[in-house]
């Protein structure tokens, strides 16, 4: 089973990717894989973070201008690109395609564009989808 985990670049209450984690393991044990973007913040981060503290296989799918690194889906050769904001979308649909279910964190009254595109990519290919949202006050 994969998992997609996205989050916008303000989230960080680790807690909550924990125990949402935690219960996945519970019902999908070694069959889960943890799937994320691969941003060195927020959201993403913390999905790999808490996948890898966790010993959970994790696979990732940066964006194209990013380098390759041992968590990467696509080959080598696919990174290193020139830069374009539409790379992050592109992103977005393999992650949206690849996974089972998508659970998107993010924090109330914060923009996250790329998140939301995860989601709802994920939701029209008819993919499991779930929205967490923490308070402003309480991402800590």
């Amino acid at each position: 089973m994969n998992l997609a985990i996205v989050g916008s670049r303000s989230y960080t209450n680790e807690k909550r990717v924990r125990v949402l984690l935690q219960k996945y393991v519970e019902r999908f044990g070694a069959n889960l894989t943890v799937v994320s973007g691969g941003c060195p913040d927020g959201g993403d981060f913390l999905a790999k973070k808490v996948a890898l503290d966790m010993g959970l296989d994790y696979k990732e799918f940066p964006p194209i201008h990013a380098k390759y690194n041992s968590y990467c889906i696509q080959p080598a050769e696919n990174y290193g690109k020139p830069y374009n904001v539409s790379n992050f979308f592109a992103r977005n649909t393999q992650i949206a395609e690849f996974c089972d279910h998508a659970v998107g964190f993010v924090v109330e009254g914060v923009k996250a564009n790329g998140t939301l595109d995860t989601i709802n990519k994920a939701t029209k290919l008819g993919k499991t989808t779930l929205i967490v949202e923490d308070k402003k006050l309480d991402s800590k």
